[in-house]
């Protein structure tokens, strides 16, 4: 009996290392890949500083109008999905700085809390 549990314990050990090796090699292989991919993670539009948080913002148009999209459900690149959308708005929409959108989302935000 003694015998068969150090048999079962060395093969779960063994599947053990084995487990932790390859996670081991997956980590330094996605850092590897991380640092190769950096030089194409290149935002679109412009980033602003927004809270100490860096947010892209894109802009396009000209108009009296200012349309505000903000994207959420977790889009990988809302700029690229919102594309056809916003340029079919664009003939009619302002193209603004990002620091007005900055004081227009704040503006519209504090009239949602009061």
């Amino acid at each position: 009996m003694k015998k068969a549990l150090k048999i079962i314990g060395k093969f779960f050990l063994g599947l053990l290392i084995i487990i932790l090796v390859f996670l081991l090699i997956m980590f330094v292989y996605h850092r590897i890949m991380l640092n190769k991919e950096k030089k194409y993670l290149v935002p679109l539009g412009q980033v602003v500083e927004v809270d100490g948080h860096n947010m892209s913002i894109y802009t396009e148009g000209e108009g009296e109008h200012t349309i505000v999209i903000m994207a959420g459900a977790g889009m990988v690149s809302p700029i690229l999905d919102y594309s056809p959308l916003y340029r079919r708005l664009s003939d009619n929409v302002a193209e603004n700085e990002p620091e007005k959108i900055e004081q227009e989302m704040r503006k519209f935000i504090a009239e949602l809390d009061s």
